[in-house]
């Protein structure tokens, strides 16, 4: 397996976001079609260029807590997905809430592409992902899809997430988002 490739499913693979153009320009073509944007960060506008540089480039490719990756179908990049072992600053909530995650994992994904939405393609990246982390020890997986992304709010618990609490949205302390977890 190559290297960079973090865990397959079938035809799904996640490979390491890398620190080449390419990786940002796919990204950066990603979030400016409104219509990933509707449901992606909580914004709900497209994003420039410089801002996908700061979001996703050398600095979060250079964290130690955050892994980043492309969701790869048939090789080909379709999505975005990062994990990271959840801390006390994972997410807006109380510190008792994040004293039952320990030990957990954050998830955060998005199928970049519209026509390849609602295919199967998110189950098969996080059941992936869940492989690569029982193989690393990990009990739990957290998602925190904003209370107004109604895909989201569909996909998670049909991935076998419960809803734990409705805290503060990371990205937009301003908005909400329902803390989710799955047992692995």
């Amino acid at each position: 397996m190559n290297e960079d490739i973090l865990a397959r499913n079938g035809s799904i693979a996640l490979r390491r976001l890398s620190n080449d153009d390419s990786d940002i320009q796919l990204l950066y073509q990603w979030l400016s079609d409104p219509k990933v944007t509707a449901h992606v960060y909580a914004e709900g506008v497209p994003w420039t260029y410089e801002k996908v540089c700061a979001a996703f480039g050398r600095k979060v490719l250079a964290a130690d807590s955050v892994t980043a990756c492309l969701i790869l179908r048939n090789d080909q990049a379709v999505g975005y997905l990062q994990f990271y072992p959840v801390r006390r600053d994972s997410y807006l909530c109380s510190a008792d809430l994040i004293k039952k995650l320990r030990g957990a994992y954050g998830v955060d994904m998005f199928i970049g592409v519209p026509s390849l939405w609602r295919k199967g393609l998110g189950s098969a990246a996080l059941r992936a992902l869940e492989d690569c982390l029982r193989s690393r020890g990990a009990g739990k997986l957290c998602a925190d899809p904003a209370a107004d992304n109604e895909p989201g709010l569909r996909f998670w618990p049909k991935a076998g997430f419960e809803p734990l609490e409705v805290i503060e949205d990371y990205d937009d302390p301003s908005k909400q988002a329902i803390l989710m977890m799955k047992q692995l």
